[in-house]
């Protein structure tokens, strides 16, 4: 499982203005494969009459912006929305208040092809 996170909206990570952390877990064990905390210059901020970019505080910038506990709760969501779905899923979610709240999911269909086991021919 891939997760993508960035401090703000996530309209930054979609529009290229940031890049975000990128964390790369096994879904089944919940182990850390790989993880990758970027340096977050900004972020999109929600405003009575839309979004700005924002500089991200300076003490934010290199700091994960998920702990332990929300990743875990991530992948759980995530493996139980791609069992209900029978697929793998692309999965928005927004987090407020230490609260995860999953905006929306969809079919991921650009997978690449599954490779085939090659069958060993004799000699």
């Amino acid at each position: 499982m891939i997760i993508n996170a960035a401090w703000g909206l996530g309209e930054a990570i979609v529009g290229g203005h940031v890049t975000p952390d990128t964390l790369i877990v096994n879904k089944q064990t919940g182990a850390m494969a790989a993880q990758e905390i970027a340096d977050k210059e900004v972020m999109t901020v929600r405003l009575s009459e839309g979004t700005r970019e924002e500089p991200v505080p300076i003490d934010k910038r290199t700091q994960a912006a998920l702990q332990p506990p929300q990743v875990a709760e991530l992948i759980r969501l995530g493996a139980q929305i791609e069992e209900l779905f029978s697929q793998p899923m692309d999965i928005e979610w927004a987090m407020h208040d230490e609260h995860l709240f999953i905006v929306q999911a969809r079919p991921i269909t650009a997978l690449p092809p599954v490779p085939s086991r090659a069958t060993p021919k004799p000699f």
